[in-house]
């Protein structure tokens, strides 16, 4: 509590002349918008964290940045890696981009957000709730869009150093050249994540070592209104994975992932009234595991063997994306019409028939219309042919209403997920004494589809004082979960299981936002309150059919003389209640469980001397790691919760050379 007191004193002096006021900021996004514009002329609710706000967090990873905000839930796997949920709605349909640029290799559902850097990131921008109808499958919770580095004119190098005590430390170098219209980038990026052992086991640990490895090359160039852009990207990551001793043996197993991505793209005004964009990408992801057995001897280990390169899964993704909007700039009514082609190979022991292909071609279109100078209008429609499966329509709707005492917002959209090369063709075998487990794909599945209502106010004053209040509700239905395990009828010992479309997700909530800037700083409070719907309802009557989640958040920056710098982010999660299953049959009970709440601080200290940054500063400083966790929408319950790895202190240093 003193620390929110100190948050809200701090935070709001009383500026003596009002031209003095730092205006509240307007960012340029492209994320769902069918030409660059401010986010206050989005239809959209886009929510921005810039390059200064990234400076500040000193945010690794894209799970970091996460970690600091409100309505977004992240959950970590130790070898899965981190997950993001927007609005209650799962990891499954978020779809993270770079550059408008699908990330690939999800495993289990999952894009870990840990492998997501962002040294080379100007902007993230995100959105909350489907944007189907621009990004197709995977979309329907949200997407988050990782906005690169534009280049700027001459030649420009850096180097960084981040060293976190006990966890990690990063090193990166960037180099910029120019000459005329052409601009060539290069960025490199190593990363050594330090294992965190559990108590509670001898080697085992709750954060896995990891070591990455990341490269970028850009070049561009102007034609006229148009910029073409080539860009390569590298990444490599260790996690190794250490394994307990059982039965005088321990097996280590180290995941190795390679991702490299070529892309090709083009946007800009080739007329008065033409806009266009587009690109040509192509995405490689591998992931395998090298696996090294022990043999314990007294209280050493002894080396028996090593198997290489074992359980290969694979992934070749062409992406290719064009749109083109017609209207002049200042005219009532926009239009846009776009085209987009996937096909992604899956390869692999677990796949059937070790490879299978699938191809979707998709047309879109948008059409917004200022009715007046206080009404906006905007719908908009995807039709997509998939190859193996029928994929929905998804439609959406949008008005924006902009009287004297405030913006409002209003949506209607549907979305939709395709069901995944694992879930449509997975062939999986494994025994356990003398039984035998059978778990398939299954080609018959259907697109997972949801919908989404949101209404958003918000309104500025003085150019200082930004307030927001956003409402939704989700709905979610034919989700695809594994079903129930299945007695083979005619080979006794063996068990089959197979991917089904039969739950539901359903969640409404709301969020408030607040955010005050003045002469060298501002400060910002974030509420947001969610109900999410448990399945467990419908079999028992004592479990509620919706369970309440919240979290708050606020942060403020200072500049004070000298070119010193604070930043303090303060983040509280509340306690959640769910329920567990218990026992089996006719005996089967549903048991209350809960989630502990917690509180987080992180605090930055940076000071600028010519060419070097210096920032000092400390990240989780509650201390928080694990917690008993509650995964209510599917009734299941873990002994703990892997909240982060502890406080911890960190030093970055920066050198540029303009």
């Amino acid at each position: 509590m003193l620390v929110w007191l100190l948050l809200i004193y701090c935070g709001f002096p009383n500026p003596t002349d009002p031209s003095e006021t730092q205006r509240v900021s307007e960012h340029m996004v492209v994320t769902g918008q069918l030409k660059p514009e401010s986010q206050k002329e989005s239809v959209y609710q886009v929510e921005v964290v810039d390059r200064a706000t990234l400076d500040r967090l000193a945010a690794i990873s894209l799970s970091e940045l996460m970690t600091t905000q409100t309505g977004l839930e992240l959950e970590q796997h130790s070898v899965f890696g981190t997950s993001l949920s927007i609005q209650g709605v799962g990891q499954e349909n978020v779809k993270i981009l770079v550059d408008g640029v699908p990330v690939i290799g999800r495993l289990n559902g999952i894009i870990d957000l840990n492998q997501i850097a962002l040294e080379s990131v100007q902007q993230v921008e995100w959105i909350k709730g489907p944007v189907s109808v621009f990004y197709g499958t995977d979309a329907m919770g949200g997407v988050v869009n990782l906005i690169t580095q534009e280049p700027q004119g001459g030649n420009r190098y850096g180097l960084s150093s981040y060293f976190e005590l006990d966890h990690q430390w990063v090193s990166s170098l960037d180099a910029q050249w120019a000459w005329g219209q052409h601009r060539l980038q290069v960025q490199a990026t190593g990363r050594y994540t330090e294992g965190q052992e559990n108590p509670a086991y001898q080697r085992k640990q709750d954060w896995n070592e990891r070591n990455q490895e990341s490269a970028t090359l850009r070049y561009s160039t102007l034609f006229g209104g148009l910029q073409f852009k080539l860009a390569v990207d590298g990444f490599q990551e260790d996690l190794t994975d250490y394994s307990e001793i059982s039965r005088g043996k321990a097996s280590d197993t180290i995941y190795q992932t390679e991702r490299f991505n070529q892309t090709a793209s083009i946007r800009g005004q080739i007329t008065e009234t033409w806009y266009v964009e587009g690109h040509i990408a192509f995405s490689q992801y591998e992931r395998y595991r090298d696996v090294t057995t022990y043999q314990a001897q007294g209280e050493n280990l002894v080396f028996v063997g090593e198997t290489l390169k074992d359980d290969v899964n694979q992934f070749d993704v062409w992406n290719n994306k064009w749109m083109a909007t017609y209207g002049a700039t200042g005219s009532a009514s926009l239009w846009q019409i776009g085209t987009e082609w996937n096909r992604e190979t899956a390869k692999g022991p677990r796949i059937l028939d070790q490879k299978q292909r699938i191809d979707d071609v998709a047309l879109f279109t948008n059409y917004r219309y200022e009715i007046s100078n206080l009404w906006t209008l905007q719908a908009g429609a995807r039709w997509t042919d998939n190859s193996q499966f029928e994929a929905p329509i998804t439609p959406a709707l949008h008005v924006s209403y902009q009287p004297n005492w405030g913006l409002w917002r209003a949506s209607w959209s549907r979305g939709f997920r395709a069901p995944s090369s694992k879930e449509l063709y997975l062939d999986f075998r494994m025994a356990a004494g003398p039984t035998q487990y059978h778990i398939t794909g299954n080609p018959d599945l259907e697109a997972e589809s949801g919908q989404n209502v949101q209404l958003n106010w918000e309104k500025s004053w003085f150019n200082s004082l930004h307030l927001s209040v956003n409402s939704y509700y989700n709905h979610v239905e034919d989700m695809i979960v594994l079903g129930a395990l299945t007695p083979d009828p005619n080979t006794p010992g063996l068990i089959n299981r197979t991917y089904i479309n039969i739950a539901q997700n359903k969640a409404y909530g709301a969020e408030l936002a607040g955010q005050y800037t003045y002469q060298g700083g501002g400060v910002g409070l974030n509420l947001w309150r969610a109900a999410r719907y448990d399945q467990l309802s419908e079999q028992f009557d004592q479990v509620d059919t919706y369970q309440w989640i919240w979290d708050a958040a606020g942060h403020w920056t200072n500049r004070w003389p000298g070119q010193l710098e604070t930043h303090l982010v303060v983040k509280q999660v509340g306690a959640r209640e769910g329920f567990v299953l218990k026992g089996s049959g006719a005996n089967q009970t549903a048991e209350p469980v809960k989630f502990d709440g917690y509180a987080r601080i992180d605090f930055s200290l940076s000071r600028t001397f010519k060419a070097i940054q210096v920032q000092i500063g400390g990240k989780n400083l509650t201390d928080e790691t694990n917690l008993n966790q509650v995964l209510v929408s599917t009734g299941q319950a873990h002994a703990s919760d892997i909240i982060d790895w502890g406080r911890s202190y960190y030093l970055k240093l920066t050198w540029r050379n303009r």
